[in-house]
C-alpha cells in the first residue's frame, strides 16, 4: 500500500475519533500540517462541561479548560492505531486511555477495512494567456492537501478551446495521479470545477465534438469511482478554487 493509503487511514481515523470525543464533551481538531506517514496530531480543548465517567480527572470535572495535543500512530503491519499524549499530563493521559480503549473495542477495525473507500476532494482549473493554455489542480484527503500541479499544453489545435482544455486536463491528470497511487481501487470523489462542460462531458448530458472532449468522456465513462460534481463560480474567494486558478495561470506561463 502506497504511503498516500496510509496517510487517508490516518486522516479517516483521526476524524472519527474527533467525532467520538465530541460526543463525549471534548471538541478535538486535526493539528494542520500534522499529518504524516504513520501518525497524525490531534488537539483536544476539554472545554468547561465534562461529565465522561465516574472516573474523570479533578481537573475536568472542576471545569478547567485546557488545550492538549495528542498524537495517533498506525500500524500498517498490525493494522491498529494506538494513541500517545504528547505531554505526560492527567488529562491527556485519561483521554488517550479513553481513545485506545474505543480502538481496542471497534471489531476488525472498521476504518481500516474502509481502504478501498476514500473520499477524495479535488479542485482543478485552466487558464488561457496570450495564446497558451495552462492547467493546474490541487488534491486533498478530507481536508488534508496531498498533491498539487500545474502545466503547460502545447497541442495547437487546442487553442481553440481556450482555458476549457485546461480544465479537461486537469481531471485527467489528476485521475492519472490517483490511478498510479491507489490502482483500480473504487474511490469516493468529489470534484471542484468552473466549467459546466466537465460535468455535462462525464455524464453524456453533452455531446462531444472534438478528439479531446471524446477521450475525455472515454475516460470517464470507464472509471470504477463514485463521482460528484460540485460547480463554483469563479473568483467567488474559495481558498481551494482560488488555489486552482493561480496553478492554472503558473502553468500557461511556463
Amino acid at each position: 500500500m502506497s504511503d498516500f493509503a496510509y496517510k487517508t487511514i490516518l486522516l479517516e481515523k483521526a476524524q472519527s475519533d474527533c467525532g467520538f470525543l465530541d460526543t463525549r464533551g471534548i471538541k478535538g481538531n486535526i493539528v494542520n500540517g500534522s499529518l504524516r506517514e504513520f501518525s497524525i496530531k490531534i488537539e483536544v480543548n476539554t472545554g468547561k462541561k465534562n461529565h465522561i465517567a465516574e472516573s474523570i480527572p479533578a481537573e475536568m470535572e472542576q471545569g478547567k479548560q485546557q488545550n492538549l495535543r495528542i498524537t495517533l500512530y498506525y500500524s500498517p503491519k498490525k493494522k491498529s492505531f494506538t494513541y500517545i499524549a504528547d505531554k505526560k499530563i492527567e488529562t491527556a493521559l485519561f483521554i488517550v486511555d479513553l481513545l485506545n480503549s474505543r480502538n481496542r473495542e471497534l471489531p476488525g477495525k472498521a476504518e481500516v477495512k474502509r481502504q478501498n473507500d476514500y473520499f477524495i476532494n479535488i479542485y482543478v482549473d485552466g487558464s488561457y494567456i496570450n495564446r497558451s493554455i495552462g492547467y493546474g489542480g490541487i488534491i486533498l484527503i478530507g481536508s488534508e492537501p496531498v498533491y498539487e500541479f500545474s502545466g503547460k499544453l502545447t497541442d495547437e489545435k487546442l487553442l481553440s478551446m481556450r482555458q476549457v482544455a485546461g480544465e479537461i486536463y486537469a481531471v485527467i491528470h489528476a485521475l492519472e495521479w490517483l490511478e498510479s497511487n491507489y490502482g483500480n481501487r473504487k474511490l469516493r470523489i468529489k470534484f471542484f470545477y468552473d466549467y459546466e462542460g466537465l460535468e455535462k462531458w462525464a455524464n453524456g448530458d453533452w455531446k462531444t465534438n472534438n478528439l479531446l472532449t471524446f477521450k475525455y468522456k472515454d475516460i470517464m465513462f470507464n472509471l470504477p469511482h463514485e463521482i460528484q460534481w460540485i460547480k463554483i463560480k469563479s473568483h467567488s474567494n474559495d481558498f481551494y478554487n482560488d488555489k486552482a486558478d493561480s496553478l492554472a495561470k503558473k502553468g500557461a506561463l511556463s
